[in-house]
C-alpha cells in the first residue's frame, strides 16, 4: 500500500512538471503585447529541441491571432504570431514573441483603372526587360482578374495578381503568344494616396500557351518589338515637345549651313538649337524618322548639353584653321580649341553630317568669355549655280596643264555636280566635277570623225519627221562624209550611233543629222 501510494504521488508530480502554459496565461501574456487587441484567438502548439551553448534548450510554441482596430472605421489590423516559451526543469518561462504576417482587413478595393494606367506608364519595369525588347507589336489589355485578393501588409502597399497577354519572339523562328500572369505588389505615401511605386514578378508555372507560329528569321526580324515601338513614340513625343521653328532654306552651299546652325547657336535656346540641328540632320544620321543614331545622338549632346560654353568660347564669325569640300575647322576665340563642322549633299540642299565640339574646360572659360577673341570677317557665302549636263554633251575640260574637249559619258548617282568625261582627241576617261567643265562645242574636224554636216536640208527636213529607236540601222552626213551606223541608245533629242565602221568610236547625234536606212 505504502509502495503504491508513492507511484501515485510519483505520477502526479510527473504531470505537473510536464503541464504547459494555459490558454489563460498565454492569451494573458498576449493582451500584454498587445493592450488594444479586439480578439484574441489561440492556435496550434509546437516544440522543438535546440542545441545552444553546449547544452540542449527546449522550446514550446502557441500561435495565437489578435485583431486589432486602426483608426479607420471598418479597417482592422490581422497579426498572426507565436508566444515562445522554455523548459527549464518543470517549468515553462517566457522568452518572446516570434513575428509572424500582419494585414489589414476590410480596406476598401482599389481603383483597378488606376492600378492598370500606372503599370502601363513603364512595361519595361512591369514585364520584365526581357520581354519588353522580344514582345512584337502592343500588349494586350491588361486585366485583374474578378476574383482576385488584394492583400494589405500595410495601408501603404496592397500585393494582388494581374493578368497580361501578348505574342513573344522565343527563337529565331518562332513568335509565341501565351497568357501571363504577374504578382504586383504596390506601394504609396499613405491611405488612399496615389501609387508611386512598384514591383512585379511573373509566375511562370501559371503560364498559358495560346499559339506557336513559324516565321522565317528575316520575317521575324522585320517585325518591330515593343521596346522599339515604345521608343518611336517617346522620340516623336520629345520632338514634339521642342519649340516650334520656321522652315529652314535650302543650302546651295555646305559653309551656308554651317553658318547658318553656327548662327543658331550664338543666338538661340539648347532647346530651340536642336529642333534646327534635327531639321537640318541628314538622313545618314537617323534611324528611322524620328530616331536619330547613337553616334549621332552622341554629337548633338555635346552640343546641346553645353551651348552656354559654346557661346562663350567661339565668335559671330570665327577664324576658318582649315576647309575642304563638305567640311568646315573652326577655331575657338584663342585660336587653340577647335570646332568641325561636316556636311553632305542630301537632294538638292545640304545638311548636317556631324558636329566634332568638345567644350572648354571650366576654368577657361571665363578667360575665354572676357576675351575680345581673334575672330574672322563676315563670309561670303554666295554661290556660283551649278551648270546642269546630260549624257552626250560635249564640255571643256580644265586640267592643271591646259583645256581639253570632251563628251559627257557618265553621270555620278552620288553626286549630281560629278561627272564621266571622256575626252575627243584620245578617249581617256576622268571622273570631274562640274566647276572644272564648261559648255563646249565639237571641233569640225576630229582625228576620229568629223562633226556632223549641217550642209544637207533634205537629210534634216526627212529627220524631223521621222522617229529612231534603239537598233535602227541610220545614216550621219559628217565632215569625212556619209557614214553608217546603229541608233544604241536614246537620251532626250539625242542618239547614241554604233559606226560600222569599227575604226570610229560611238558618236552622240541630234535627231535633225540622222537618216533611217
Amino acid at each position: 500500500m505504502k509502495y503504491t501510494l508513492l507511484l501515485i504521488t510519483f505520477f502526479v508530480a510527473s504531470i505537473v512538471v510536464y503541464a504547459q502554459p494555459s490558454d489563460a496565461s498565454v492569451k494573458a501574456l498576449v493582451r500584454k503585447q498587445f493592450p488594444n487587441a479586439k480578439a484574441i484567438k489561440l492556435g496550434g502548439s509546437h516544440q522543438e529541441k535546440k542545441y545552444e551553448y553546449g547544452a540542449w534548450v527546449f522550446y514550446y510554441t502557441r500561435t495565437f491571432n489578435v485583431t486589432i482596430p486602426t483608426e479607420y472605421p471598418g479597417i482592422t489590423i490581422a497579426h498572426d504570431g507565436g508566444a515562445v516559451f522554455t523548459k527549464s526543469g518543470g517549468n515553462y518561462s517566457f522568452q518572446t514573441y516570434s513575428v509572424g504576417e500582419t494585414k489589414f482587413l476590410g480596406v476598401p478595393k482599389p481603383d483597378s483603372k488606376e492600378i492598370i494606367a500606372f503599370l502601363s506608364e513603364d512595361k519595361e519595369k512591369f514585364l520584365g526587360n526581357y520581354h519588353y525588347n522580344n514582345i512584337v507589336g502592343e500588349v494586350s489589355e491588361i486585366t485583374i482578374p474578378n476574383d482576385v485578393r488584394y492583400n494589405w501588409p500595410n495601408l501603404q502597399t496592397v500585393e494582388l495578381i494581374v493578368n497580361v497577354t501578348y505574342a513573344e519572339k522565343i527563337s529565331n523562328t518562332e513568335l509565341q503568344t501565351a497568357k501571363h500572369t504577374y504578382e504586383v505588389v504596390l506601394y504609396s505615401d499613405g491611405y488612399k494616396k496615389p501609387w508611386n511605386k512598384f514591383v512585379s514578378f511573373e509566375q511562370n508555372n501559371m503560364q498559358q500557351i495560346i499559339s506557336t507560329k513559324e516565321y522565317s528569321p528575316y520575317e521575324l526580324d522585320k517585325m518591330k518589338t515593343l521596346a522599339e515601338i515604345d521608343e518611336i513614340k517617346q522620340a516623336k513625343k520629345a520632338l514634339g515637345d521642342l519649340p516650334k521653328i520656321e522652315d529652314v532654306p535650302i543650302f546651295e552651299s555646305e559653309k551656308q549651313l554651317f553658318y547658318f546652325i553656327h548662327n543658331i547657336a550664338m543666338t538661340k535656346d539648347a532647346n530651340t538649337l536642336k529642333s534646327y540641328l534635327y531639321k537640318t540632320i541628314a538622313s545618314s544620321n537617323k534611324e528611322s524618322e524620328y530616331i536619330l543614331k547613337q553616334y549621332a545622338d552622341t554629337w548633338v549632346k555635346s552640343v546641346v548639353d553645353n551651348l552656354e560654353v559654346y557661346k562663350k568660347t567661339y565668335c559671330k564669325y570665327p577664324i576658318i584653321k582649315e576647309e575642304q569640300y563638305g567640311q568646315v575647322v573652326f577655331y575657338d576665340k584663342e585660336r587653340r580649341r577647335t570646332l568641325t563642322y561636316v556636311g553632305e549633299k542630301e537632294g538638292d540642299t545640304w545638311k548636317l553630317n556631324f558636329i566634332r565640339y568638345y567644350p572648354a574646360k571650366e576654368e577657361d572659360v571665363e578667360r575665354l568669355e572676357s576675351n575680345a577673341g581673334q575672330c574672322g570677317e563676315k563670309p561670303n557665302l554666295e554661290v556660283r549655280k551649278e551648270k546642269k549636263y546630260d549624257i552626250g554633251d560635249v564640255v571643256n575640260v580644265t586640267f592643271s596643264n591646259g583645256v581639253y574637249l570632251g563628251e559627257i559619258n557618265r553621270k555620278d548617282p552620288n553626286f549630281s555636280n560629278r561627272y564621266y568625261v571622256k575626252l575627243l582627241d584620245d578617249g581617256r576617261g576622268y571622273w570631274m566635277t562640274e566647276d572644272n567643265l564648261s559648255p563646249g562645242e565639237r571641233k569640225t574636224e576630229t582625228k576620229k570623225i568629223g562633226s556632223v554636216s549641217n550642209n544637207s536640208k533634205t537629210l534634216s527636213e526627212k529627220a524631223k519627221s521621222t522617229e529612231f529607236k534603239s537598233g535602227d540601222a541610220v545614216e550621219i552626213e559628217t565632215a569625212s562624209g556619209k557614214m553608217k551606223g546603229k541608233v544604241i541608245r536614246k537620251v532626250g533629242n539625242r542618239y547614241l550611233v554604233k559606226f560600222d565602221n569599227t575604226r570610229y568610236r560611238d558618236m552622240w547625234v541630234m535627231k535633225e543629222h540622222l537618216l533611217k536606212l
